[in-house]
């Protein structure tokens, strides 16, 4: 079985990776529709967090 490493994204990061604005990803976490950390006042996003929440939502 393949196992998959986790990457630690940052709101530009995960706005890339999603294909959305800075602003929007913070308004889907604000939301509760995107799993995130707070740390000090800065998001971070767990890709498989992310993806798994992706999966889910459909």
């Amino acid at each position: 079985m393949e196992r998959h490493a986790d990457v630690v994204m940052n709101v530009k990061q995960v706005a890339e990776y999603l294909g959305l604005s800075v602003g929007a990803v913070r308004k889907r976490c604000q939301r509760n529709q995107l799993p995130y950390h707070l740390n000090a006042k800065h998001l971070y996003f767990s890709k498989l967090e992310v993806d798994a929440a992706l999966l889910n939502r459909k």
